[in-house]
This record gives structure tokens, C-alpha cells and sequence, in this order.
């Protein structure tokens, strides 16, 4: 009896490389740093590739249009001139749609089979420069505080098409999942006291009195119920547990709602 090992290659699945808890902010801010104040090492030149065809050549001349373009958005921000760099950074997003997605993965299997490891990870890269930008984008409206447009942003990011090959890259999948994660933090914070009375009794295990303790929120937090936006308000209450709670220590409806009224005035409109 002949014993076969099936090395057929398997798909790969989204839920395989997304990595677990990312911290949204924690991740945002060293982009950002390592954006305004590192170098560039992902936009190599790609007019070397052996079988350079129209579509990357158009590609490679977006790309660089891109990184000069960015320059000036780094200055920005460099100066604080941070209304400058959102304008900036609008255009070089309009620059990002304009890459074939599908020639670059043609060009990383072509540099698969005969490029460099770096060119490879560029290339990949570059494919993931329409989620790159608008990450970008919607940290520099957070630092203003405008809310509403970094609400749009991040769930524009958390859905915009990229290379397949550029999934691979845990530097964008942690960008990716850190988009989800700003998006529905900043669309629960717009709609707080909806999503707590939505989920009331779904988190409210013990007395149901309508409030919620921090034992509570902690043991949801274990197995939460409910839907991702569930596990966001539970996230998100037990991390401002302090400044939302009432002077029974706990959370109900007036609870969040004078915590909204406090917040409100950060930048974004019901």
C-alpha cells in the first residue's frame, strides 16, 4: 500500500495571519514614527526586474510619485503642520488606487523564482499600498482629533483590496487588524450608549440591575458573547472602567451616557 504525503499547497486563510490582540494605537504610533522619522525601504526601485511589462513600468513611476509625494507629508509632520500632511496624504491615497494590484503579483512571482528575498518582500509591499496610505491617513486625522473622517478611513482601509501575496507581510496584516480595531473602536464611541443598552444583557450575568461591575466585564471578557463589536464594548468599557463608572462602581445607561457627553466634544458628531 503506497503511503502518500499530500504536499498539494494549501490556501492560506485570513484568520491564520491575522495576529491576535493587536494593539491598535501601540501599533499605529510606531507606523507613524518609523513613517516621519525612518527611512523608506520598501519602495525599492523595481525597473530591474527581469520581466518588467507596462503595468509595472506604470507601477514603478506611481510608486515613486508616491514616495516624493510622501516626502512632503513626512515635512509636514516633521513641522507640525498637520492640516498640510492630511491634504498630502489625501493625494498620494488617490496615487495608491491607481497601482495594478494584479501586475505586482505577477512581478512577485517572477521575483520568487529568481529575485532576492528583499525584492520579494518590496514588491509585496507595494502591494499593500492602498491599506499602507490609508492607515497613515487616518492616524494623521486622529493627531487632529477629527474622528468622524478617521471613523470612514480605517473602515475604508480595513476593507480596500491589496495584492494576495501582500497578506503574507505580518507588518500589514498588523496594519490591517489595527484598522479594524480604530474602526470599531471610533464607530462604538460615536454610538456608545446604543451598543451598551444593544448588549446590556448579554454582559450582565450577575444581578440584573442594569449595571454592569468590573468582575462582570472581566468574565465577558474571557468568553465574550455576542458579535466583534461586542468584544470591542467590552474592551473598551473595562479600559475606561474608571472614568465611565457611577458611584455604585459600576456602568448603566447614565453612566455612559455622561461619559459620552465628556468625549464628544474630541472631534467626531453623532
Amino acid at each position: 500500500m503506497s503511503d502518500k504525503t499530500d504536499i498539494t499547497p494549501k490556501p492560506v486563510r485570513m484568520q491564520d495571519l491575522m495576529p491576535p490582540d493587536v494593539d491598535a494605537s501601540a501599533v499605529l504610533s510606531e507606523h507613524m514614527h518609523n513613517f516621519v522619522y525612518g527611512n523608506s525601504p520598501h519602495l525599492d526601485s523595481f525597473t530591474t526586474l527581469p520581466d518588467q511589462n507596462i503595468a509595472m513600468v506604470k507601477n514603478s513611476a506611481t510608486l515613486a510619485d508616491i514616495e516624493r509625494k510622501s516626502g512632503n507629508v513626512r515635512d509636514d509632520l516633521q513641522n507640525h503642520a498637520v492640516l498640510s500632511a492630511e491634504r498630502e496624504q489625501r493625494t498620494v491615497v488617490g496615487m495608491a488606487d491607481r497601482l495594478d494590484l494584479n501586475a505586482i503579483s505577477s512581478a512577485i512571482s517572477g521575483a520568487t523564482r529568481g529575485g532576492s528575498a528583499g525584492l520579494v518582500n518590496a514588491l509585496k509591499f507595494a502591494g499593500a499600498t492602498p491599506l499602507v496610505e490609508r492607515v497613515r491617513l487616518g492616524a494623521i486625522q486622529l493627531r487632529q482629533n477629527h474622528e468622524s473622517d478617521a471613523e470612514h478611513t480605517f473602515e475604508d482601509a480595513s476593507k480596500v483590496d491589496i495584492a494576495r501575496e501582500s497578506r503574507t507581510l505580518p507588518e500589514v496584516m498588523a496594519l490591517k487588524c489595527a484598522a479594524q480595531s480604530m474602526y470599531e473602536e471610533l464607530k462604538l464611541k460615536r454610538t456608545l450608549p446604543e451598543s451598551f443598552d444593544a448588549n446590556l444583557a448579554l454582559i450582565d450575568k450577575g444581578v440584573k440591575d442594569g449595571s454592569i461591575s468590573k468582575e462582570e466585564l472581566i468574565s465577558s471578557q474571557k468568553s465574550p458573547p455576542g458579535d466583534r463589536m461586542t468584544k470591542t464594548l467590552i474592551e473598551y468599557l473595562l479600559k475606561n472602567f474608571d472614568q465611565i463608572k457611577n458611584s455604585n462602581e459600576g456602568i448603566d445607561h447614565t453612566a455612559v451616557v455622561n461619559y459620552q457627553q465628556k468625549i464628544m466634544p474630541r472631534g467626531f458628531a453623532r
